[in-house]
């Protein structure tokens, strides 16, 4: 087990244990389940549940993201296994603001980001991110389970 502490995106500091494993083994046996899962049941049990199309469970499983939200699990876990899965672009311009807790100034235009905190209104996710929360779930894929830390090249790692 690792142990840290670290800083969350609000400024909260946070102790952290995590067990430590190997995602790219978890992957690797995500990819196996959803390889080994009956498509055609997939697809009559999505329609049950959810009304969903066969085009929806499709691009829920093998959608290649080229429409925002349909990227589907099988594209994410290879991408992922193979280093190419870009989805997460950071802004490397962020620095945190000087004086306001948990908000990050770009050191290009000088725009303030996460200073006020607005309400998100309550939305329904679509019918593809609802299949692969669903499909997570029932088959009980790990790997979506897994948080990643970023953390301060000073920041002390415990092995505990």
């Amino acid at each position: 087990m690792l142990k840290f502490t670290t800083t969350k995106a609000n400024g909260d500091t946070v102790n952290v244990l995590l067990n430590t494993v190997n995602y790219g083994d978890l992957l690797a046996s995500d990819v196996e389940t959803l390889n080994a899962i009956d498509i055609d049941e997939l697809k009559a049990n999505a329609l049950i549940e959810f009304g969903a199309s066969e085009s929806d469970v499709w691009d829920a499983i093998y959608g290649d993201g080229s429409v925002r939200g349909r990227k589907g699990l099988m594209t994410s876990l290879m991408q992922s296994l193979s280093g190419a899965n870009t989805d997460h672009h950071p802004n490397p311009n962020l620095q945190a603001h000087p004086t306001l807790k948990g908000a990050n100034v770009d050191s290009i235009t000088n725009a303030v980001e996460g200073a006020v905190k607005t309400p998100k209104k309550e939305v329904k996710s679509g019918i593809v991110v609802q299949l692969k929360s669903w499909v997570e779930y029932t088959y009980k894929l790990k790997a979506c389970k897994y948080r990643t830390y970023k953390l301060d090249p000073a920041t002390a790692i415990e092995l505990v």
